[in-house]
C-alpha cells in the first residue's frame, strides 16, 4: 500500500535525494544460527547496487567459479575457454540467491 502511494506521489523518485541516500543506506551481519549460517540485510544506493550487480554478472555466473567444481573455470567470463564454460555451467546447480 505504501509503495503504490509513494508511487502516486512521486512517479519520477524525484523525493527522494543522494543526502536521503546516504543517510538511509546501511548494512547488517546477524548473528550466526545454528548451521552458521549469517543473514545479511540492508539497504543500498543505486551507485553500489549497480556495482553489486556487475561483480555477481561477472563472478557469479553459472559454470565460473564454483567452488564445489574443481574443473570450473576461475577469473572472468573473458578468461575462460567456451567449451569448458558450457560444461561447467551444465553441472553448476547454484542458485540465483
Amino acid at each position: 500500500m505504501g509503495q503504490r502511494l509513494l508511487e502516486h506521489l512521486d512517479p519520477d523518485g524525484e523525493l527522494t535525494d543522494d543526502s536521503d541516500r546516504k543517510r538511509r543506506r546501511n548494512l547488517w551481519v546477524n548473528r550466526p544460527n545454528a548451521q552458521q549460517m549469517s543473514k545479511l540485510t540492508g539497504h543500498l544506493d543505486p551507485e553500489t547496487r549497480a556495482l553489486l550487480d556487475t561483480l555477481l554478472a561477472v563472478w557469479a555466473k553459472p559454470g565460473l567459479n564454483n567452488p564445489e567444481d574443481p574443473d570450473s573455470p576461475s577469473g572472468g567470463e573473458d578468461d575462460a575457454d567456451p567449451d569448458a564454460l558450457t560444461a561447467a555451467a551444465g553441472r553448476d546447480h547454484r542458485s540465483k540467491a
